[in-house]
């Protein structure tokens, strides 16, 4: 995808940008007049039936089970970043600086988790879930020095929005 005109500023830079959600990401190398997606997933929370449960120590030493609720946000977490570990490792070649946009309970979980090396790269930080959005509409609206970030949308701008016109 080339970088338009109005984004020029982004042009001849040699970034990454993170974009993470709380199971989701997609990494972009921006670079020359040029955005490339390198990689992007999804982890699933796994689905279990009625008849398996959960054992964990409670602090008298004692296992005690439970039912699949017991799939807390921190296991979805630790496995979303395993995986973000293991594509991260399949990244190949050079590149100048950072930038993470994640929500604000994992920003800081995920960018710990990048290799040291990342870590000192990372120049900007945003909050927020931009997994869905065009990465030039993340360059724009978050990440450009003026940015003013996404309007919300109230419900009734989306059914607006996705009325096929006649």
């Amino acid at each position: 995808m080339k970088i338009p005109n109005q984004l020029r500023e982004f042009r001849d830079k040699d970034v990454l940008m993170l974009v993470a959600g709380k199971q989701d990401a997609v990494l972009y190398h921006i670079h020359g007049q040029d955005i490339d997606e390198i990689f992007s997933f999804v982890t699933l929370k796994p689905e279990y039936s009625d008849n398996e449960a959960k054992f964990q120590d409670n602090t008298n030493g004692r296992v005690m089970s439970g039912n699949i609720e017991g799939y807390q946000d921190e296991d979805l977490i630790r496995d979303f970043l395993h995986d973000l570990e293991e594509r991260i490792k399949g990244v190949d070649f050079e590149f100048r600086e950072i930038y993470l946009s994640a929500p604000g309970s994992s920003r800081e979980k995920i960018r710990e988790s990048l290799p040291k090396a990342w870590q000192e790269k990372v120049v900007r930080i945003e909050e927020g879930n931009y997994f869905k959005e065009n990465p030039l509409d993340i360059l724009k609206n978050v990440f450009k020095p003026d940015a003013e970030g996404f309007e919300p949308i109230t419900n009734e701008e989306k059914k607006i929005m996705s009325i096929p016109e006649q």
